[in-house]
């Protein structure tokens, strides 16, 4: 799970630098998403989508961006809530998580169906990577099937790539025009990804070494992306916008391993039900996640959602061909007058096309449709609802690290 990396900044999407040579190769030889779209733009309610398969208002993880809050007792993933790791514990496989983010801990119940769950606040990939080597060692030897979890945080704001990638790329980029400071930003910025992507290649190396990459199931997910003032604003968990919502998703579906390219929309919380179907399982009944193992799952399904509820208050509905509905609110104001989906709207858009969301469209009947499509997904998502849970025990020093982070205003 690859933190706050945009899609459009590695190779195998079309960028400029060559930031991701071995993300590029990867992807070069198993299964590639195109346009794989983030249930949230910001880590804690899309992790736990992709660890769930269930959207964040079905989920009901959504957590307060407030310091008081926090202190006072944090929302949390519900005990309710079924997820991955769970599944395959009850069906004998090993299960080992590691994670330097100080919101996907045992505090805020991401440690449910872990056997072990390692937190090393802030670890850079080098770290991580050598973390995650050792644990499937230690889990390869016990002959037992094994679910790992790696969580590499390093594109995530403050950019602080170790110095010999802090200065790898530099001046102005060919396909976009952003003034000097964020040439500055997006070059560190992609030398952390250029950084990340060494150790998913010692990583990726190591697993062929020890003759476990042939048989592995390997999920390369991003959980969102990152603005740099393309919408007006910096980081991510502000708008339903491609640079937060279109995030790499890649996956090598094991012994019998497919080589494509999907190009239609599918969405982060399709992990789930992918990796049970991979490994002979079947995900619960009536989840709006489908499996990615074939297309014809995927072509059943009119869209998929996104949400968030932090700077602003907006929710889009992006369909299997990247119409992109977007409702909610077009400023900082949190309040929306109503929930249906025919109102507060912001845009109507093709996400794919106009990929920078410039000239939204006017289409009525484009429209209409979406809106039908829109208010079916929220009606599915209620009807899923796990009753929100509050009591997170959140240290002072995790708190502080969650500032440290741009969270917790």
């Amino acid at each position: 799970m690859l933190d706050t990396l945009r899609a459009d900044h590695l190779g195998v999407y079309g960028y400029e630098r060559a930031t991701s040579p071995n993300l590029d190769q990867f992807a070069s030889e198993n299964v590639l998403f195109k346009f794989a779209v983030t249930a949230a733009p910001w880590t804690p309610p899309s992790v736990a989508g992709m660890l769930s398969g269930l959207y964040p208002r079905s989920h009901s993880f959504m957590p307060p961006n407030s310091r008081d809050e926090a202190k006072a007792g944090a929302s949390m993933l519900s005990p309710n809530v079924l997820t991955l790791p769970e599944i395959l514990k009850a069906q004998g496989y090993a299960t080992h998580a590691i994670s330097p983010n100080p919101w996907i801990t045992k505090e805020f119940g991401y440690d449910q169906g872990f056997d072990q769950f390692e937190y090393h606040p802030r670890a850079q990939a080098e770290a991580i990577t050598k973390l995650g080597i050792k644990a499937i060692d230690r889990l390869a030897d016990q002959k037992e099937p094994f679910f790992v979890y790696l969580h590499y945080l390093d594109p995530h704001d403050p950019y602080t790539p170790p110095s010999s990638y802090a200065k790898k790329f530099q001046g102005p980029l060919k396909s976009r025009e952003y003034s000097a400071e964020m040439q500055r930003k997006i070059g560190l910025y992609d030398g952390e990804i250029a950084y990340m992507d060494q150790w998913l290649g010692g990583l990726f190396n190591h697993l062929k070494e020890k003759g476990l990459y042939e048989d592995c199931v390997i999920v390369v997910i991003g959980d969102h992306g990152e603005q740099f003032l393309e919408h007006g604003n910096l980081t991510h968990g502000n708008q339903v916008v491609n640079p937060e919502l279109h995030v790499p998703l890649m996956i090598r579906t094991g012994a019998t391993a497919q080589k494509r390219v999907v190009d239609y929309t599918v969405s982060t919380i399709d992990a789930f039900p992918t990796v049970l179907e991979l490994v002979g399982l079947k995900a619960p009944d009536g989840y709006q996640s489908v499996s990615l193992v074939k297309d014809e799952y995927s072509s059943t399904r009119g869209g998929v959602l996104s949400e968030i509820r932090r700077k602003f208050n907006q929710r889009a509905f992006t369909s299997f061909e990247g119409k992109r509905l977007v409702i909610g609110s077009s400023n900082e104001s949190l309040e929306v007058s109503s929930e249906d989906p025919t109102k507060n709207i912001v845009a109507l858009l093709d996400s794919v096309k106009d990929y920078w969301e410039v000239s939204p469209l006017n289409n009525p009947e484009l429209l209409k449709e979406l809106q039908l499509e829109f208010s079916s997904e929220l009606e599915r998502s209620d009807r899923l609802k796990v009753k929100p849970v509050v009591g997170a025990d959140v240290s002072e020093e995790q708190i502080k690290q969650l500032e440290s982070l741009g969270y917790l205003k």
